[in-house]
């Protein structure tokens, strides 16, 4: 505490990259002026390594002049697991954007996530553009029936086998798929995570044998 208190200015202790803020936040404290009460801010110990710190300030009187309280508590280990989550979260986002299966996250029957390859195979030009559409928009009337009952047995547990179903693309022009879903938890609430693969071109060449055959 002594060293600390020997020292020209709190502010050297400052990560330099967090310098000028709380520079900015001293000087409208001085000035009577709005400043942030708490605030997260990296500092340098003695040995150069750096830390996080949480900080609470509050004006207090001091031998009769006034002054600002700080406090402080070491917030390291927080910031160092919230930053390997970080990375692994974009660890797994770019697998998810670089499969070659598309997948749909479903919640109450709208689109809630996806990732670039349904939103190419569903026509559209990213996958934000698929968030918020109902899924009943792409597939046919017939399929959406056969679909409520399938996620109803995946409701009470039942496992279902992948399933081929006709779909529509964003421009009309009828696909097929073969899809396979379960349940999980999005933002704790219950909604279906869903895989596909385009499979038209196998369903067309199928159509085209059988038609060869019969003639």
């Amino acid at each position: 505490p002594a060293e600390a208190l020997a020292l020209d200015s709190v502010l050297t202790m400052v990560h330099p990259e967090d310098r000028e803020r709380i520079r900015s936040y001293n000087a409208a404290r001085e000035a009577g002026e709005s400043a942030p009460d708490h605030y997260e801010v990296r500092v340098l110990r003695k040995d150069g390594s750096a830390i996080w710190l949480s900080m609470s300030v509050r004006p207090v009187s001091w031998e009769g002049e006034q002054a600002f309280q700080g406090v402080i508590a070491d917030i390291s280990d927080r910031k160092r697991a919230e930053e390997a989550l970080q990375e692994s979260e974009q660890r797994y986002r770019d697998l998810v954007d670089s499969s070659m299966q598309g997948l749909r996250v479903n919640q109450g029957g709208r689109v809630v996530f996806a990732n670039r390859a349904e939103a190419e195979i569903f026509g559209f030009d990213s996958p934000e553009q698929m968030v918020g559409i109902t899924v009943n928009e792409m597939f046919s009337p017939e399929f959406n029936r056969l679909r409520d009952a399938r996620i109803a047995a995946l409701m009470r547990g039942e496992p279902l086998s992948p399933i081929e179903a006709p779909a529509i693309r964003r421009d009309g022009e009828p696909i097929w798929v073969q899809s396979m879903s379960r349940v999980i938890e999005w933002d704790n609430k219950p909604a279906f995570l869903t895989l596909h693969v385009d499979i038209t071109e196998r369903h067309r060449a199928a159509e085209a044998l059988r038609d060869s055959e019969q003639r």
